[in-house]
């Protein structure tokens, strides 16, 4: 076999493929074996028929099938042989025969090199937030017009708290106030987590692959689409509007996908991996909350292969909490 890569973009390769007579010879004599032990030919009992009696009949079978074992065998040997990274499947163009010798290029996207500059010490600044009064007053407010029947609201007093399971008012102000506060810390996490990614994307240095690029944009463009369409009812509108929703979407693609090769190349140079532990823990979480037991939810994420996916997930949130553990955060001055 001989291997020739191309570099045409960024991240973009195109490999040419050549393999030799000699080896093409025996994936034929392979595939001819396997035709032949179930091959009806006139006069021939099956396994008995001669090679050329063979190619006269399943000349075209016998050759897709070795275009079929070949392509596949010699793509995955010259990407070892040339330490390529694929990330995701090859496009296979020019497949030809030439003087016994079989010809083929596969056009594929290769992990990017990234460069990134210090990932410690990222400045980041934890907002103040707080618990107002009329924050608890306008969830006391939206409870007592769940309550509402015939258009009459309960007074906001003990029995309101009573029939919504607490022992007074003031206990229910209590948990609101609780789950308020809580509510606001996952707030400043989240904003102190889009600091640390706005750095990261700015200091660092990478080219994005095209094939992903483009499946993270329409995959987002659908989701635009499909909330603009629960929103509104011309379909006029979202025509004028598509030009504008493809490029917001492959900006934040664009983003996406940086951002997931830049966490990626961290957790490889600070050694962060995911335990069983961690993606048991996931599981139970996730069974948890859809009512299903830990099996159900581990066969379904088996059959489905997104076990590889929950784990990058749970890799890109251990990095973000070694992120946020090396972070110089300042909380913010009134």
């Amino acid at each position: 076999m001989k291997a020739k890569v191309e570099k045409v973009t960024g991240c973009g390769r195109i490999i040419k493929i050549e393999v030799s007579s000699e080896e093409l010879s025996q994936k034929f004599d392979q595939v001819y074996t396997d035709i032949g032990k179930t091959a009806r030919i006139p006069g021939f009992r099956p396994g008995k028929a001669p090679r050329d009696l063979l190619q006269k009949h399943h000349g075209k079978v016998a050759e897709e099938e070795v275009l079929k074992r070949v392509i596949p065998e010699y793509y995955l040997k010259a990407i070892r042989e040339e330490n390529l990274i694929p990330v995701a499947p090859p496009e296979i163009e020019d497949v030809r025969f030439e003087k016994q010798i079989l010809l083929f290029s596969a056009k594929v996207d290769i992990q990017p090199q990234i460069k990134l500059k210090n990932y410690r010490n990222l400045p980041v600044t934890k907002r103040k937030l707080k618990v107002e009064d009329n924050q608890i007053e306008r969830v006391l407010e939206n409870l007592r017009q769940s309550r509402a029947k015939d258009k009459v609201l309960p007074e906001l007093d003990d029995r309101l708290a009573q029939d919504l399971g607490y022992k007074n008012l003031p206990d229910l102000k209590e948990v609101i106030k609780k789950n308020l506060a809580a509510n606001a810390e996952v707030e400043v996490r989240m904003d102190m987590e889009r600091q640390i990614l706005n750095q990261l994307i700015q200091k660092a240095s990478l080219d994005v692959p095209e094939s992903l690029l483009k499946h993270q944009t329409q995959e987002l463009l659908n989701q635009i689409k499909l909330n603009w369409n629960l929103q509104k009812e011309k379909k006029e509108d979202l025509q004028s509007k598509e030009k504008e929703f493809e490029q917001q979407a492959r900006k934040e693609a664009t983003r996406r996908v940086k951002l997931s090769f830049i966490l990626d190349e961290i957790a490889k140079k600070e050694n962060i991996q995911v335990q069983e532990k961690d993606l048991d823990q996931r599981i139970k979480e996730i069974a948890q909350h859809a009512g299903k037991s830990e099996d159900e939810v581990k066969q379904y994420l088996n059959m489905q292969n997104l076990i590889p996916g929950l784990k990058a997930e749970l890799r890109d949130k251990k990095t973000m909490e070694f992120l946020l553990n090396e972070a110089n955060i300042k909380e913010e001055v009134n």
